[in-house]
């Protein structure tokens, strides 16, 4: 058993364990992930696709008329990202649709999250010859 210093009361073991823990109160991954897909859709001027793209019709998290874009967020230091992944996005993007992986890091208390962008080769490649181009001129 178990006495408190204060009030002098006496618990088991069992119950001062339990009143002692109390969890922290965490936002759903659902809310956190919405908030990515919505500022990622007003960056690129697309939209977001209903039920994060889990419908036959519309596939990924985000759409816009040239990009294809799916949002994955993490509050830890690491995100394993799949191949097999990867290559599903790139299989739906239509047309010329530039295929866009993009992962959050968000930021512990007083720190920025951080945004990285995952895209095929090609898609790089193009961009940076626009990129070096646009330096010379």
């Amino acid at each position: 058993k178990l006495m408190c210093g204060a009030c002098r009361s006496v618990f088991s073991r069992f119950k001062a364990l339990e009143i002692e823990y109390k969890p922290k109160p965490r936002k759903s991954t659902r809310a956190i992930s919405s908030r990515q897909e919505r500022a990622n859709a007003k960056k690129i001027g697309g939209r977001v696709t209903i039920a994060s793209g889990s419908t036959p019709v519309d596939k990924a998290d985000v759409k816009a008329s040239d990009t294809r874009m799916e949002c994955k967020s993490t509050g830890k230091k690491s995100f394993s990202l799949k191949k097999e992944d990867l290559v599903k996005l790139e299989g739906q993007a239509i047309d010329d649709e530039m295929p866009v992986f993009a992962v959050e890091f968000r930021g512990g208390p007083g720190e920025p999250s951080r945004n990285y962008y995952v895209l095929p080769e090609g898609w790089y490649l193009q961009l940076l010859e626009l990129h070096r181009r646009d330096r010379k001129d």
